[in-house]
């Protein structure tokens, strides 16, 4: 069955369906706390060095993803830690501007 006919039938029986990138979802750490990249130690294993824990490749990225769509169906947006550099630096900055100008308009 096609991917737009599964679509159609899942959206028709009432479910959501969110779309996820899949940029660096295998690549950062997947615990909420824990921001940092993944290093490769076997061809399918991922080392985090600030939590000091061992993960699959494909574990790290299917809970990633499902992180990534609780996000976009809570907060109608994509975390942080998983957007692209620039546009996280830019989101960031944004964010401290905005706190600045709440700050000197009270």
């Amino acid at each position: 069955m096609p991917v737009v006919s599964s679509l159609h039938v899942i959206k028709s029986l009432g479910h959501q369906v969110v779309g996820a990138h899949e940029y660096f979802t295998s690549a950062r750490c997947p615990r909420p706390t824990c921001d940092s990249f993944l290093e490769t130690v076997l061809p399918r294993s991922k080392y985090c060095r600030q939590c000091q824990v061992y993960f699959d490749r494909d574990a790290v990225g299917s809970e990633n993803i499902a992180r990534i769509c609780e996000a976009q169906l809570i907060r109608q947006r994509r975390p942080l830690k998983f957007k692209p550099v620039v546009a996280a630096t830019a989101a960031a900055t944004t964010a401290e501007g905005s706190k600045r100008k709440r700050r000197r308009e009270q």
